[in-house]
């Protein structure tokens, strides 16, 4: 492993503006970097599907090792906002943004670590089993460009998705179902100080069913959210509408559906008392997995950490990641963390250090990789 190297290609990424839907930039330049390196890089046509500027890249590195299953590397190219004109700044070990901007070590920091694993891998001619390196488009809006990948030339190996926030060899072996609500209340506009009896107060109606529902922790397995509400014209108008977004999260499908049921029941009860009318619409947003130290590809990743003498702890996550879309698509995906910190804030940083322990976990999981067979 080359230090500066790794520390350059990092501080090219985060210099590069990349929103969900606009890592065109992010796209080229892994092509630029990878171009020699590996056998064959693809990018397909999710971008147009979902109105972005770059597709899914895919890279492939041909391995020597034909009797282990496939490697799956996986590190997203967009970032949340604010990420244009990021500024990286680098004070000792730490790198951060110059207070601006977010700092893009979500995810270019996985970015970094699987470019100069290739180019090591390249270099000092390892032994590998085929690795496959999928970079996706609009992870931070909804896992979309996996959702919207072609998995069909990827085989079923072992995914490791380089996209959490701690430690370096903190494994996330879990991660919950997600289903988001969109629930519309209608009643009736009136004057509010001419004649108010006539209307049907839309925002009340919705409020009063939000004040009976369940909200935040509900156990160890289930959450839920309401996120957002707008709706009213003006002030002196009685809302005919209303509209109420929000989310459930549960290890457990049968309460996530519970809770959506008793959501539909508290607002058509409300609704009637009310004399509105209300409407739900809800569907997946992710499919949670739930993995063990006994899975191949938990155990690998232990082993791999185990043999470069870094600490590792497995988790469960109450977020989800592109990790969901390959277990729902039948490729076993842990998350693995990258040493990130603050992710999503302008105070986003990440220590040099877990930059190469980064580099060194990826490397142990290769060698590690026929420990499951």
């Amino acid at each position: 492993m080359k230090e500066n190297r790794l520390i350059e290609t990092f501080i090219d990424l985060v210099e590069i503006s990349s929103p969900s839907g606009c890592e065109r930039g992010v796209a080229d330049y892994i092509k630029d970097a990878l171009g020699t390196v590996c056998k064959k890089i693809v990018e397909d046509t999710a971008g147009e599907k979902l109105g972005g500027n770059a597709g899914n890249v895919t890279v492939f590195i041909e391995g020597s090792e034909n009797s282990l299953e496939p490697l799956i590397f996986c590190a997203h190219m967009d970032c949340v906002v604010p990420c244009e004109n990021v500024v990286p700044v680098k004070d000792g070990d730490i790198i951060k943004s110059n207070g601006d901007t977010i700092l893009g070590a979500d995810d270019k920091a996985g970015i970094a670590m699987l470019i100069e694993t290739a180019r090591v891998i390249k270099e000092d001619s390892i032994k590998t089993p085929d690795i496959y390196y999928l970079f996706t488009i609009s992870e931070e809006v909804g896992l979309h460009g996996a959702k919207n990948m072609n998995l069909d030339n990827v085989p079923k190996g072992y995914a490791f998705v380089l996209d959490g926030e701690s430690t370096v060899g903190t494994i996330t072996v879990a991660s919950p179902n997600s289903e988001k609500f969109r629930i519309r209340v209608k009643g009736k506009a009136a004057h509010a100080g001419i004649e108010p009896e006539r209307g049907v107060n839309a925002i009340q109606i919705a409020s009063k069913a939000i004040a009976k529902l369940p909200m935040g922790r509900i156990d160890k397995q289930t959450s839920i959210n309401i996120g957002k509400i707008h709706g009213g014209h003006a002030r002196n108008v009685v809302p005919d509408n209303v509209v109420v977004e929000g989310e459930i999260r549960s290890f457990s499908k049968k309460k996530l559906d519970s809770l959506l049921e008793k959501i539909e029941s508290i607002f058509s009860e409300e609704a009637e008392i009310g004399l509105g009318l209300f409407s739900l619409k809800h569907e997946s947003e992710f499919t949670g997995f739930q993995l063990s130290d006994s899975d191949d590809v938990v155990k690998i990743a232990l082993e791999g950490a185990r043999r470069k003498d870094i600490k590792t702890k497995t988790i469960k996550s109450g977020g989800g990641s592109d990790a969901n879309v390959f277990n729902e698509k039948g490729i076993s995906a842990v998350v693995l963390a990258i040493g990130f910190e603050n992710a999503h804030t302008k105070s986003e940083q990440i220590n040099i250090t877990n930059l190469k322990m980064g580099v060194d976990f990826i490397m142990g999981i290769i060698e590690a990789s026929g420990c499951a067979d």
